[in-house]
């Protein structure tokens, strides 16, 4: 740890480094902060919320017989507020995102009745991915720091991991829901660090694999009354999958022991959040 320079490693901060290692000198490294709205992850947080609540109604016996959809919208409503649209929230030019107060009330209404059709879509489709995907979950918001023991030496990596994961469900299936604007790419999300993260928590929590891990994206943006919210991706782990992520990890680890934190050179986009670092770095 003392030539590493980090005491954990997560999901995102793998992520954040191999998009950008620039970047995750910034925040992850170095620790700094930026003023960032809190919209979005309360937008999605109310959202997991709500969907939490759909099962907590699921009754053993007459499954939803007795469930309201009000209840789940209840949820959402109360945690989801025009308090989560800053008055001060700048954009990317460091202008104002609501100028006016006429502009974040409506940008509210439109998110809030934009996360309203998204609980109906889900709660329409909630028998759908009982019978027909099996989905069950009995555990919500796992929150887990765990030693990375390498699956042939036996030997823990320098730091541990850290995560939460979304829902585990009754068979010890993953479960991660989600809010996008766009669709997840089938292939992509099978390889992301957050997806097998988790496949390697559990396989080190419990010595064996997860039956599967499924993704749940819930689609932001779309009309009201649009059919097609609900996006389900499925993916089947080997060991072979975790033994080639924990390698993934270690090259990560021993490119930031060795101080590589330089912007890629191919495919690094303008919009990168390491260009607002820089500049507010750029002090004389």
């Amino acid at each position: 740890m003392s030539t590493l320079g980090i005491n954990r490693i997560t999901p995102s901060m793998i992520t954040e480094y191999e998009n950008c290692p620039r970047l995750f000198y910034y925040r992850s490294f170095l620790g700094l902060k930026l003023p960032q709205s809190q919209v979005h992850f309360v937008f999605g947080n109310a959202i997991h919320l709500a969907i939490g609540n759909v099962y907590e109604q699921m009754d053993t016996k007459d499954f939803w017989k007795y469930a309201k959809i009000s209840v789940a919208k209840k949820v959402f409503l109360k945690e989801f507020t025009i308090d989560a649209l800053d008055k001060n929230d700048k954009n990317y030019n460091n202008e104002l995102t609501y100028p006016t107060e006429e502009i974040r009330l409506k940008k509210f209404e439109e998110m809030r009745d934009d996360g309203l059709a998204i609980i109906k879509s889900f709660w329409e489709k909630k028998e759908e991915l009982l019978n027909v995907h099996d989905i069950n979950p009995v555990e919500f918001e796992l929150i887990v720091k765990i030693p990375i023991i390498h699956p042939l030496t036996k030997e823990p990596l320098e730091v541990p991991m850290s995560g939460r994961i979304d829902s585990l469900n009754y068979d010890g299936g993953i479960i991660e829901m989600k809010t996008s604007k766009v669709k997840y790419h089938e292939t992509d999300t099978r390889n992301l660090p957050q997806a097998l993260s988790y496949v390697l928590i559990r396989y080190l929590q419990t010595g064996r694999m997860p039956p599967w891990l499924m993704y749940i994206v819930m689609r932001k943006g779309l009309s009201l009354n649009s059919k097609n919210r609900i996006q389900i991706l499925k993916y089947y782990y080997e060991e072979a999958d975790v033994l080639s992520f924990v390698a993934r990890i270690e090259s990560t680890l021993e490119k930031i022991r060795a101080r590589q934190f330089n912007v890629p050179a191919i495919g690094h986009p303008p919009y990168c959040d390491c260009e607002k670092y820089r500049k507010g770095l750029d002090v004389n």
